[in-house]
């Protein structure tokens, strides 16, 4: 059993914004039933939580089918934002948000498609990997809302370098 099942806690979606500033929700199960909570939080995340939604880029990849001209898997100019799980039971699955940049430097808004994760008719190669990842990207937000894992400040390191 998971930290996130002993605390009746269920991350549906995160996302960064401004690439450092934390959205999504999560569901808190309780005796008297679910309750769905939505956040919006401006405290930058922890390094640890950008790298694992870094380990996203790979899949978002694949399941939006982005190549380059060769035909090859083109995942330097992916920057994954987040995810969202949803669905119930055997239709549960997930879609990932992300950044392409263009050879021209723009940026494009994508989502993949909507992947389940035991969908026979479409199955996906990577589907326990994807899965893993998923569990750290959680735990790391998780981390965050409920554990104070946060970016540290630079505010005391001036102090470091003076001698007393």
């Amino acid at each position: 059993m998971t930290d996130l099942q002993r605390r009746n806690v269920r991350i549906k979606s995160a996302h960064l914004f401004k690439s450092v500033f934390l959205r999504g929700s999560y569901v808190e199960m309780g005796k008297s039933g679910d309750q769905h909570i939505q956040f919006n939080f401006t405290i930058p995340v922890h390094n640890d939580l950008r790298n694992a939604f870094h380990k996203l880029n790979p899949h978002a990849v694949k399941l939006a089918e982005i190549y380059d001209a060769k035909g090859m898997v083109d995942d330097n100019r992916i920057n994954t934002l987040g995810f969202t799980i949803s669905g119930e039971d055997d239709a549960e699955g997930v879609v990932i948000s992300l950044i392409r940049t263009l050879s021209n430097e723009k940026e494009v808004l994508m989502n993949t498609p909507f992947q389940r994760w035991d969908d026979q008719n479409t199955p996906y190669i990577d589907g326990s990997d994807l899965s893993d990842v998923l569990e750290e990207c959680k735990a790391e937000v998780y981390a965050y809302l409920f554990e104070g894992k946060l970016q540290p400040t630079n505010q005391l390191s001036l102090f470091d370098s003076l001698e007393v």
